[in-house]
């Protein structure tokens, strides 16, 4: 699978927005997320349309904090973006369980059948969820790549990377049924070792300057690390 660079741009305001998205896209990442922290659907679909303006065409997701799959799918599902972030994907990761939840397998139906075309990275063994064994990350993946085409872990936290073994682990289990994402904690450090095991790396933290602005040079490491 083709290894991708996923940036992704904290809002901040109309001007800012702008600016960042024509530098990670001149840099050349593969796309790039949007996440307002106040989990504002509102300002999220405004970045869009900013950034829709200047490139009409390139990869563009979003994360509606706050949100399951199914609503987050009705919310945007005609939006003109690619990708949608969901930080939980409704798999059951409770110990013995294993099972995907009433939730996301409504979101599949509703999906496939509006001829919705989002990407969905839905979040498995999250940071701030449930404390996972190797064995049941695993599992988790396993079970997630039934339902989504993209399973997105993270560290323990925001900025912390993931255990190289759980990465591992939970790439063995998908078996190339769906690809991999990491949402924390990439950066020039660890991005070439970090890409020997997920396809996707989605990272804000590890390449930026300051909050919401993100280093050219950071950024242009980690897309060569790939």
């Amino acid at each position: 699978m083709t290894k991708r660079v996923l940036p992704v741009l904290h809002l901040l305001n109309a001007k800012q927005v702008r600016e960042q998205a024509r530098l990670v896209y001149e840099c050349g990442a593969d796309g790039l997320f949007l996440i307002d922290m106040g989990g504002s659907r509102v300002r999220t679909s405004d970045a869009v349309d900013v950034v829709r303006h200047d490139w009409p065409d390139k990869w563009l997701g979003v994360n509606v904090l706050g949100y399951n799959v199914p609503d987050a799918l009705r919310h945007v599902h005609e939006w003109p973006i690619q990708g949608l972030w969901v930080d939980h994907s409704g798999i059951d990761e409770r110990p013995l369980s294993w099972k995907v939840m009433p939730d996301i397998r409504s979101a599949q139906f509703w999906s496939t059948s509006l001829g919705n075309t989002h990407e969905v990275f839905g979040g498995v063994a999250f940071k701030y969820g449930r404390t996972l064994s190797l064995d049941a990350c695993a599992e988790a993946a396993r079970v997630a790549a039934g339902v989504l085409p993209v399973v997105c872990t993270s560290g323990d936290g925001t900025g912390l990377p993931a255990d190289l073994e759980k990465l591992e682990a939970m790439r063995s289990a998908i078996q190339g049924r769906a690809r991999l994402a990491v949402a924390s904690g990439v950066s020039p450090a660890n991005a070439k070792a970090t890409y020997d095991y997920v396809d996707d790396a989605l990272m804000a933290t590890g390449i930026e300057r300051e909050f919401g602005v993100i280093d050219p040079k950071l950024l242009s490491k980690v897309i060569a690390a790939r």
